[in-house]
């Protein structure tokens, strides 16, 4: 999903800060692009995603059966196959068939497969990408030969694959995507998705948190564009 850019039309930054074993920054991300499609020809918007970690990357390799992770992290039970569930409810107003067969793993590799892609301006279709591999294939993100399946199907024809496989094994980014994980923390992001969407009349940022609804991001873009029609920009 992304639009033609035009240089005439107000430019409105988007920063997500989103896990990618987070179901919720799944279907917010679905919601946030219903709300731009409404506006497309009005703004343009440039959106990039950056790092957090639910668990601190402290999953055991093969993963954690969901309801046992949430039982760790809540305390309680959850029925993750609940036809009536408040996350498939959202997921399928948006097309998303979530997979409840995947485990909880960690996800810093996976980070740092989006950090790559960023260079080749690609990162929103690795975000796609990795969104939709464990999501609805329960495929293990974790893994380094799956992220090298899931990297090569976005970077093939710009990065031979032995490349790809020696960044996947080496540290290149790690560090990076630490200290922007530690980052996100330091500015009180405490959960995922969070959105800050910058209005650039003022260039202050509105921020919405959580998986919010496609008329709550288009409320906010509505308000940029009212300022471009009225010539405040």
């Amino acid at each position: 999903f992304f639009f033609e850019v035009s240089m005439s039309l107000p430019r409105v930054a988007i920063r997500v800060v989103s896990d990618n074993v987070c179901p919720w920054c799944f279907v917010g991300k679905r919601n946030m692009e219903e709300a731009m499609k409404q506006f497309e020809g009005k703004l343009n918007f440039e959106v990039e995603f950056f790092p957090f970690s639910l668990h601190g990357n402290t999953m055991p390799e093969e993963g954690m059966d969901i309801g046992d992770y949430i039982y760790k992290v809540y305390g309680r039970r959850m029925n993750v196959n609940d036809p009536n569930s408040p996350l498939k409810a959202a997921g399928d107003k948006v097309g998303i068939k979530f997979n409840n067969s995947r485990t909880m793993v960690n996800t810093l590799d996976s980070h740092r497969l989006i950090g790559l892609a960023k260079r080749y301006n690609k990162h929103l279709e690795m975000v796609d990408a990795i969104f939709h591999a464990y999501f609805e294939e329960a495929v293990n993100i974790s893994k380094l030969s799956n992220l090298e399946k899931i990297g090569a199907a976005i970077l093939g024809d710009t990065m031979p694959q032995e490349q790809l496989k020696e960044f996947l094994e080496g540290e290149e980014l790690r560090a990076e995507i630490q200290q922007e994980i530690s980052s996100a923390r330091q500015n009180s992001v405490t959960g995922v998705p969070a959105f800050t969407i910058v209005d650039p009349v003022t260039n202050k940022g509105n921020f919405l948190s959580g998986a919010q609804p496609p008329e709550r991001f288009a409320h906010t873009f509505a308000a940029i564009q009212k300022k471009a029609v009225t010539g405040n920009l």
